[in-house]
């Protein structure tokens, strides 16, 4: 490694933090606002924390490996050969939230795909492929920290995991899509319910397929340089907030789907029951139903903190619709 070219190695590495920090400072805001407004089951509630915790260990691991490199290592050039461990262990934790996230993935696609177990195993066997291959770089970069060991030993293996992540994001990208596009109803509002989602999952696999090709195309062609290290640290970070930004986005879409709800029971009315729960008259319940079946077997069950309003119905604590899609 051409280790006194600074810019494109550690200057590199630099850049990656502060924008990784950025987006920390994103992934706490929206955890905050996520149990500002939700309670979910306890199963998503304690993967919300669990991302937190594994951002806030990837950017102090980030900020202390590249302090080691430019502050306590200058004028030391020998010193800039070495891996420190917490820059390998910012990258273990990065295969972390991967995994998890990847995982929150498979469960929604089992659940909108009607518990559909060969494509849901499948995701999540490439996701602990991808975990496995990137827990198998690390331990390698523990047992060999030298720079100039990257391209024989742990190349091959960044190479795999990032090939992985494509892959299996793109794939849970085609099966949301292929599965809520099945789920139309021919109802325009519900369709375009649908629409947004499918746009929305796209989306959400579109920008770290991106980053994981940029990734692997700046590790293959400038094996010398840090900048896919520099991206790699932003990538956990994508992952996520787009998880949080799935979960965040719930009350939004109920706002924008009640009271078009409602306005299909023509004369009839809406009733709250006691356990809070919005219950829709038999005239609009297909409409609803489908909406609600949607929306809940994404994972998204709809529960909110607060009070909302639709056409003067008041619901509080919660709103649940189909509550048995749920």
């Amino acid at each position: 490694m051409a280790i006194f070219d600074l810019n494109n190695t550690f200057g590199a590495f630099l850049i990656g933090t502060v924008v990784s920090a950025m987006l920390f400072g994103v992934t706490v805001t929206q955890t905050w606002y996520y149990f500002q407004n939700y309670s979910d089951g306890i199963l998503v509630q304690a993967v919300v924390p669990i991302i937190l915790v594994a951002e806030t260990l990837h950017i102090v691991f980030c900020i202390h490996a590249i302090y080691h490199y430019v502050i306590l290592s200058f004028g030391e050039p020998q010193e800039l050969m070495k891996v420190i461990w917490t820059a390998t262990a910012s990258l273990t934790v990065t295969s972390v939230i991967v995994v998890v996230v990847q995982l929150f993935y498979a469960w929604r696609i089992y659940a909108v795909s009607r518990k559909n177990i060969g494509v849901t195993a499948f995701v999540v066997i490439l996701a602990l492929a991808r975990f496995g291959v990137g827990i198998a770089f690390s331990v390698t970069s523990f047992e060999r920290p030298f720079f100039q060991d990257f391209e024989q030993h742990q190349a091959p293996l960044i190479d795999a995991a990032l090939g992985m992540s494509v892959v299996t994001d793109a794939f849970i990208a085609a099966s949301l899509s292929y599965y809520l596009h099945t789920s139309r109803s021919g109802v325009r509002s519900t369709d375009t319910l649908i629409n947004k989602l499918i746009i929305f999952s796209i989306n959400n696999g579109l920008l770290t397929s991106v980053f994981d090709i940029v990734i692997l195309i700046s590790a293959t062609t400038q094996r010398n340089a840090l900048i896919f290290l520099a991206i790699l640290e932003v990538v956990g970070n994508l992952y996520s907030n787009s998880m949080l930004a799935t979960l965040n986005s719930r009350r939004s879409t109920i706002k924008s789907m009640l009271p078009t709800a409602v306005e299909l029971s023509g004369s009839s009315s809406a009733f709250t029951a006691a356990n809070g729960s919005l219950t829709m008259p038999r005239g609009s319940a297909g409409a609803v139903e489908t909406k609600s079946q949607i929306f809940g077997e994404l994972g998204m069950d709809g529960y909110s903190r607060g009070t909302n309003h639709s056409n003067g119905i008041e619901i509080h604590k919660s709103i649940a619709i189909n509550a048995s899609d749920y």
